[in-house]
């Protein structure tokens, strides 16, 4: 009959929006067709946008790293420990961006509780930061063998693993409230943002308490 929406058309619809959410989450940008039937050239260029705007980004994180080679030439355990920064930050900040987004698809999370989700990922950033800067203090002290130069791992996991928790969850926010999708804040774009952040923090804590 003319006008009848049945189960199967309602099933479509949902599956297509959450193939395009996931999609935009993993930095690429919605399919048209199914995998196996879109051109290569089309299925690059759609992975190609994102890929090349997350190089710039790693691109910038190696210029900050410039910056500070004197500090790494003359502690060069700093060196050891840059991927534990980074990637602490940044799996926080998908963390929080995945579940942000995810909360708002479903309506759970509206614009107006946005203080209620910076004060829960704040809280949450300080408790995992606070785990994870436990463990990597001790690690470094078995390492280094002194305090003052271990204690630069906590500090920075703690503030990094905040800032990656805050951009993760305000973000996606943010793109909502200038009418655009958040699921266009995807993970590797959020992870790469606090990259740059996990860098400039690391080097200035461990610029400010070493000797």
């Amino acid at each position: 009959m003319l006008g009848i929406i049945t189960h199967d058309d309602v099933i479509d619809v949902v599956r297509e929006e959450a193939t395009e959410d996931a999609h935009r989450i993993a930095a690429v940008n919605p399919l048209e067709a199914s995998y196996l039937k879109i051109r290569l050239m089309t299925l690059s260029w759609k992975r190609g946008i994102w890929l090349t705007i997350l190089f710039i980004a790693a691109l910038l994180t190696a210029l900050i790293l410039q910056n500070y080679e004197t500090a790494l030439a003359n502690h060069a355990w700093l060196i050891a420990f840059i991927p534990l920064v980074i990637s602490s930050g940044g799996n926080t900040g998908s963390q929080s961006a995945t579940l942000v987004i995810t909360a708002m698809a479903i309506g759970d999370v509206k614009l107006q509780d946005y203080m209620r989700v910076i004060s829960r990922e704040l809280i949450m950033g300080l408790i995992l930061g606070g785990f994870l800067g436990t463990i990597g203090f001790l690690v470094t002290l078995a390492m280094v063998q002194s305090v003052q130069m271990a204690i630069i791992i906590p500090i920075t996991l703690i503030l990094v693993v905040v800032c990656g928790a805050l951009a993760g969850s305000v973000l996606p926010l943010l793109f909502k409230r200038l009418g655009l999708d958040p699921a266009l804040m995807s993970n590797p774009f959020v992870a790469g943002i606090v990259d740059i952040l996990g860098i400039v923090i690391y080097m200035n804590v461990a610029l400010a308490l070493l000797p």
